[in-house]
């Protein structure tokens, strides 16, 4: 009977693991795709041949095609939105040489998935995902504005954010069709121009 528990533990973890694999096969396949085509283009039967899966555990898992670009999205923003949680957007010290926590994450985060965001980020990715990517990070971001620079008008910090959201992600996306600089280069550069920029919130 002691045994039995032990036994019910190792049997989920197996289940687990093969689930984790099957995704895993799944994504591949899915941004595999979506190299070649856009999204209303690609059907489950032809992932499913790429994944060497059938229809069944694709639905085991999966409402449809647009349901599994939404986990994977929604994978790559939950980890986003757990980075902002630990970091500070915009360094307190803007005299400090060390690099920004957040930043610094970003790029590791970014290199280590350079493919698949070069996917999400391009011709055949889904064009809402950017203003996911910009809202999650919103409402911190102007706090942190508003608190750094108690003086500047709300109308300045949306400026302020728009502009260095959107200046971001269009420098990601530079990269990722353009890698003859390294991302770390770019976001060092970015930070500069955004510390740099913070003058906005003190210059009439």
């Amino acid at each position: 009977m002691p045994n039995k528990p032990a036994a019910t533990q190792k049997l989920v973890k197996k289940e687990d693991h093969r689930t984790r694999l099957t995704k895993m096969m799944i994504m591949n396949a899915m941004t595999g795709l979506l190299k070649e085509k856009p999204i209303q283009n690609i059907t489950v039967k032809e992932l499913c041949e790429r994944a060497e899966i059938n229809r069944g555990t694709f639905y085991l898992h999966y409402h449809d095609i647009y349901d599994l670009l939404e986990q994977i999205e929604n994978e790559i923003l939950i980890y986003l939105e757990k980075l902002l949680q630990e970091n500070t957007v915009l360094s307190h010290d803007i005299s400090a040489s060390v690099p920004n926590a957040f930043i610094s994450s970003l790029v590791v985060f970014f290199e280590k998935n350079k493919e698949l965001c070069s996917i999400l980020l391009g011709e055949y990715g889904d064009p809402n995902f950017i203003s996911k990517v910009i809202e999650i990070s919103r409402e911190k971001s102007v706090r942190e504005y508003m608190e750094l620079y108690p003086d500047a008008t709300s109308e300045q910090v949306d400026i302020f954010f728009i502009f260095i959201a959107n200046g971001f992600l269009g420098l990601l996306k530079y990269w990722l069709h353009n890698d003859q600089i390294p991302f770390s280069t770019l976001a060092a550069s970015a930070e500069k121009i955004i510390t740099e920029g913070t003058r906005f919130f003190t210059n009439d």
